[in-house]
């Protein structure tokens, strides 16, 4: 639309400036003639001069007449960029309700002007400064204590496009001078009189951000403009009162560090008690484990002696028992052949003889007498 506008504009411009060169040069023309004519008295030459060309008003006329529309039509095509909003206003009502957004838009040529405002988020900022020598761009204000501080705040907000109408007919031209700063700075220091200086430097500093900038939102809202963001960014405090505090921050780090020392130490006790107790707890529960494997081993070795102890008990009865059943068995056999107690003490007598020849008379063997004077000794006793 740019495009079409600045074509229409150039054709009429052109029309415009060749109808203004064809009666310039005409006129120049007629001038140049009127020079050339001889004056009263003089003898013309033998040459007649060249007759006046007459001025081609006409021509010139209709020439403007082409230009006219090209103009009043791009003229009346208004491009508003991005970023920004307008207020038509008329040559006869004065200005129009009614908002022209970012777009193209048709006015009446030569009587409707626009008014162009930026919808875009502006900036409003107040350095601290507490130097004298240079000029007081800080917000300045009073603590609750009637000591001066100096306030670096940043308001970020915009024009409300649905309000244009009434910013432009009722608020100033500069917003940011004459709407915006009174109104920042009425907020903050009706604000910082409730709160002593060491808030207003440290513990309330987030609050007083927050109540301010609820104030100034509802203030300006009512002059539509809409705040996006208000910042405190730092707080200056008099010279004095900073060192005092500075040096009262200072003892109460170092009384802090003192104070994580002490604890520190203390936790280092305790752990140190903590491991002597739990090696102590280690140390008992080891004896304990060792007397109880001690009184584990001792009673399984008392168990083991008492099991041997009946085992070999067992043992020797079995052994008993084995044996007198084998002399039973051994005394029948005898009795059933009592030819065998000659073989059996032919070998414990000797066990150099390997063969023995037993007569068959038993009667003169002499084992036969031994058994009988044995037997004998037995009974008389």
């Amino acid at each position: 639309m740019l495009l079409l506008k600045y074509l229409l504009m150039a054709t009429g411009a052109s029309l415009l400036l060749a109808a203004a060169i064809i009666l310039v040069h005409d006129l120049y023309l007629l001038l140049k003639v009127r020079r050339e004519e001889p004056a009263d008295g003089e003898v013309e030459t033998a040459e007649a001069a060249e007759p006046a060309r007459p001025i081609r008003w006409r021509l010139g006329l209709r020439l403007a007449i082409l230009a006219a529309p090209p103009l009043v039509i791009a003229l009346s095509i208004l491009v508003i960029p991005s970023g920004s909003a307008g207020i038509r206003v008329s040559q006869i009502s004065g200005p129009l309700p009614g908002t022209l957004y970012p777009g193209v838009h048709a006015v009446t040529p030569m009587i409707d002007s626009v008014v162009l405002y930026n919808i875009r988020d502006s900036v409003f900022t107040a350095a601290a400064s507490d130097d004298p020598k240079k000029k007081p761009e800080g917000l300045r204000s009073q603590s609750k204590e009637g000591l001066n501080v100096s306030l670096a705040v940043t308001v970020r907000y915009r024009l409300d496009p649905n309000q244009l109408y009434r910013i432009h007919t009722s608020l100033p031209e500069s917003v940011d001078e004459d709407v915006v700063a009174p109104v920042v700075t009425s907020a903050f220091r009706e604000l910082t009189t409730n709160y002593p200086i060491r808030d207003l430097f440290s513990g309330k500093r987030d609050e007083i951000r927050q109540i301010a900038a609820g104030r100034i939102a509802k203030r300006l809202s009512a002059d539509g403009i809409v705040v996006k963001e208000v910042i405190l960014r730092d707080v200056q405090l008099p010279a004095e009162y900073a060192r005092g505090l500075e040096a009262m921050l200072l003892k109460e780090q170092e009384n802090e560090r003192l104070t994580v020392e002490l604890e520190a130490k203390e936790k280092s006790v305790k752990v140190a008690q903590m491991e002597a107790s739990s090696q102590r707890d280690i140390a008992i529960k080891e004896a304990e484990g060792q007397a109880q494997a001690k009184l584990l081993d001792s009673r399984a070795e008392s168990e083991r002696q008492k099991l041997l102890a009946e085992a070999e008990e067992v043992r020797i009865r079995r052994v008993a028992s084995a044996n007198s059943e084998k002399m039973r068995l051994e005394a029948v056999v005898l009795k059933e052949n009592p030819m065998l107690i000659q073989k059996i003490i032919a070998e414990r007598l000797s066990d150099k003889v390997q063969i023995m020849m037993i007569p068959a008379d038993v009667k003169n063997f002499f084992a036969t007498d031994v058994l009988r004077s044995a037997m004998t000794g037995h009974s008389a006793q």
